[in-house]
């Protein structure tokens, strides 16, 4: 991701919450998500079409608790859903850039609205099921 990129960026993770974390109680703060943008600049992609960022795949290196091989933990994975037909793309690039860096392994997280047809969609691109979360607000 690029600097001229983190305002449009931003934009899209907000857009993400209102359809994907608005239903659990989970709102952004827009000046935590500027400073999380630059901590994960280097490791976050972006899809730009018609001029303006439509998609992007944010995330993290790390090693295996225990280990030493690096690990490409992803935060979020979102596309608007007029572009999401690239969304495919944007993480076989990701998975690429990964091979390029020497990164062992990607770690992609699911929400449970999507359970069922990103299960089916991760194993049909070679991913295998490690575990599934579970989140509770507790209102604090």
């Amino acid at each position: 991701m690029e600097e001229r990129d983190i305002a449009e960026a931003i934009a899209l993770v907000q857009e993400f919450h209102v359809e994907a974390l608005e239903v659990i109680g989970i709102y952004p703060d827009k000046e935590k998500l500027q400073q999380m943008a630059r901590v994960f600049m280097s490791t976050s992609f972006v899809v730009v079409a018609d001029g303006k960022v439509v998609g992007t795949l944010v995330g993290f290196i790390t090693e295996y608790v225990g280990g030493t091989q690096a690990l490409y933990q992803e935060v979020m994975w979102f596309m608007n859903k007029r572009y999401r037909k690239y969304g495919i793309q944007l993480l076989r690039k990701v998975e690429e850039w990964c091979v390029e860096n020497g990164i062992f392994a990607i770690m992609m997280v699911g929400l449970g609205s999507a359970e069922g047809r990103l299960h089916d969609f991760f194993l049909r691109c070679g991913y295998k099921t490690l575990e599934t979360q579970y989140m509770k607000t507790l209102g604090v």
